[in-house]
């Protein structure tokens, strides 16, 4: 049995190890995508990824640090009560002594370690912004250490925030440096049972490191007027649609932004705009806006969480998908794709020449005509208002199917009023009054 056990201990620590690399070994993920053209925030080396807490009760992964396990390189398995050197292939069990780099004293969401050398948290500028939502991707944006590591306790955490980074320096015993963050805690009832996977990593001491290699929002560049009056329309034209409209998460001051990563997560609420045509990936995740001054190219995406609004100066030849309840704003075509999740207002102002698939409650303003694929399969209980010219015959001949939508034309050659069984359109209203109000 206990050559049994000692077996299923060493295969646990083996596939941990593979799965913390990549095909070229170094751990890290491999972005969503690269921005043609463009020139990213320098990563620093790469570094192992963060995983979401193991549920209570599994500790399979965890047993490596029992005597015997080999930790994976860059990694230490600790229990509370155990003590580590930065390089050794297995913990010192109840070693709190000054000959330990590190000592666990809890497991408890995060990991808690006592530093008898010396440690400080990672800090993130006020002015930065996207932070990554997983630790080891944030700890891969620390390249450099700061001289002085004044505290003896450190915490951790999978997820780091801009307040509370859980990303940090530890100076061990022979004077070396190195980034230390929490790749996993495994978590049980039993406390004794709890592993907490930390990665480390050597990094050079340098006068004022330590910080995130970020992009900021320094000096708060207000936007150029042309994109002030772009973004000063879209909350014009949006108040406009009737219906409750999605246009106020468009409000707020807004601020340039440049060098964003190649994937950026706001985990926080902000107003940034872009000046140059947008190539990278951003995901609004907890409110804010999103401006793209120059258009988005076809590489460029958007993800809109919660709450949130992106709009386009130009033509959206990228993608947008909006998750839940959002507010798309573009005063040029439509050449792309733009995905429509949860409820939402849509304004086009020029030409729908791309993609546009509704799939729940949307109000949509197309300025322009109906040039590519308008996608409103399911029940998505919505209203459209056309404000171009258009015949029946072109009605009838849309591929989509609208049973649930109901359709606002202001020009037609069907008479002025309500109309039933106009191709697949649940209701088709020429000439209503409501055109007045919101016709350019």
């Amino acid at each position: 049995m206990g050559k049994f056990l000692l077996g299923v201990a060493l295969g646990a620590a083996g596939l941990y190890a593979v799965l913390l690399a990549t095909e070229d070994g170094s751990g890290t993920r491999a972005p969503r995508r690269e921005a043609s053209g463009s020139t990213p925030v320098a990563r620093p080396e790469p570094f192992p990824s963060s995983t979401s807490g193991t549920k209570r009760g599994a500790s399979s992964a965890a047993t490596s640090s029992e005597p015997g396990g080999v930790f994976p390189e860059g990694v230490a398995i600790l229990k509370i009560g155990d003590g580590y050197v930065f390089g050794e292939p297995a913990a010192r069990p109840g070693d709190s002594s000054d000959a330990v780099d590190i000592y666990c004293q809890d497991i408890h969401g995060g990991v808690s370690l006592m530093c008898p050398h010396g440690a400080l948290p990672a800090k993130a500028p006020m002015t930065s912004i996207g932070l990554p939502a997983r630790a080891g991707d944030a700890a891969a944006l620390l390249p450099d250490s700061p001289e002085e590591l004044p505290r003896r306790n450190l915490g951790l955490r999978t997820k780091p925030a801009p307040e509370r980074p859980g990303i940090g320096f530890v100076r061990a015993a022979n004077g070396r440096t190195y980034k230390v963050h929490l790749v996993r805690a495994v978590h049980a009832a039993s406390a004794l049972e709890r592993r907490a996977h930390i990665a480390y990593m050597e990094v050079p001491v340098v006068p004022n490191g330590g910080r995130f290699r970020l992009p900021t929002v320094g000096g708060m560049k207000a936007p150029e007027p042309e994109v002030r009056e772009a973004i000063r329309r879209a909350l014009q034209v949006g108040r406009t649609v009737p219906g409750d409209s999605f246009a106020r998460y468009m409000r707020g001051n807004y601020a340039v932004v440049e060098d964003l990563l190649n994937e950026t997560e706001l985990n926080e609420k902000r107003n940034l705009v872009v000046e140059d045509p947008f190539t990278k990936l951003v995901r609004l995740k907890r409110g804010g806006s999103f401006f793209a001054g120059a258009g988005i190219a076809p590489e460029g995406t958007v993800d809109l969480d919660s709450y949130s609004a992106v709009g386009v100066h130009g033509d959206m030849a990228g993608n947008v998908e909006v998750n839940s309840y959002g507010y798309v704003y573009i005063d040029g075509d439509l050449t792309g794709t733009v995905h429509i999740k949860s409820y939402a207002t849509v304004v086009i102002e020029g030409d729908l020449v791309g993609t546009l698939k509704v799939r729940s409650y949307t109000d949509l303003l197309l300025r322009g005509r109906i040039r590519g694929n308008l996608d409103a399969k399911g029940s998505c209980w919505s209203t459209f208002y056309l404000e171009s010219p258009i015949l029946q015959a072109e009605l009838e001949a849309l591929p989509s199917n609208f049973r649930s939508v109901t359709l606002h034309v202001r020009e037609c050659d069907l008479p002025p009023g309500k109309h039933k069984k106009i191709g697949t359109w649940r209701e088709v209203i020429v000439g209503d009054p409501i055109w007045q109000k919101i016709a350019r």
